[in-house]
């Protein structure tokens, strides 16, 4: 993705509860300047993570697939709660 290496946020990538065992969300401080990354699967995304880019996960009350877009509602509001 060219568009990305040029974007000098910090990369942030959001993974199912099934696929990668990443920090929890719960426990996520949001940087400022966040680029967020969704994956179905650890290998999609492999090539553009760098090894200081965070790996996060989204855990639910049963362990299910979410689609991307309801997973990036649920980041965008915590990310809204918990920043000042």
């Amino acid at each position: 993705m060219p568009a990305l290496e040029n974007d000098p946020g910090e990369r942030v990538f959001l993974y199912p509860e099934a696929t990668v065992a990443g920090e929890s969300l719960t426990d996520f401080e949001h940087p400022e300047d966040a680029v967020y990354l969704f994956g179905n699967a650890f290998d999609s995304l492999r090539s553009l993570r760098r090894a200081t880019d965070p790996m996060v996960t989204v855990y639910t009350a049963r362990q299910v697939d979410v689609f991307a877009c309801n997973v990036a509602a649920i980041v965008l509001f915590d990310r809204m709660r918990k920043m000042p």
